[in-house]
């Protein structure tokens, strides 16, 4: 008896953790409040969400490229110019070295990016949803776009 009762605490938390860590593998991130996919799935690493770079900076309008002789990624769009250098805990944007809190990283071809540091430096406003591990990214224009609608026109006589 008292081999089935360990038994069946045992798979009890077995299942429970198995539960939990699928739970924080899958990470949905919205964009102006639509959905996002991407090829590589975005993970959590040492408290930080890290998403494919080119995914939500193209998603957000600016032109990427890849330097395989440097590691490095190049992203543009209007005046902004980012530059990351692989495994590097600084960047470059728009001429200035700027820090992040998670180094570049690759895995399965693709360059993951601490998602904090590209809605940042991009223009964008970012929010974490812990109970339903999700980010909501709004982009630069889509926040100006609702804050023009919810102004209230002033008539002077």
């Amino acid at each position: 008896m008292k081999r089935l009762v360990r038994g069946g605490f045992l798979f009890l938390f077995l299942f429970l953790c198995s539960m939990q860590t699928a739970a924080a593998a899958s990470i949905r991130i919205f964009l102006d409040d639509k959905a996002v996919s991407f090829a590589e799935a975005p993970f959590i690493e040492n408290d930080r969400v890290l998403v494919p770079m080119r995914g939500i900076l193209e998603s957000l309008g600016y032109s990427v490229a890849w330097q395989e002789e440097s590691k490095t990624v190049l992203a543009e769009k209007d005046e902004i110019q980012i530059s990351l250098l692989l495994t590097k805990k600084t960047a470059t944007v728009n001429g200035k070295a700027v820090s992040i809190d998670a180094p570049a990283t690759i895995r399965n071809g693709r360059t993951f990016v601490p998602l904090r540091f590209l809605a940042e430096y991009s223009g964008a406003e970012v929010t974490w949803n812990q109970s339903t591990s999700s980010v909501s990214i709004h982009s630069a224009e889509y926040t100006a776009r609702k804050r023009q609608k919810t102004m209230i026109p002033l008539f002077i006589s």
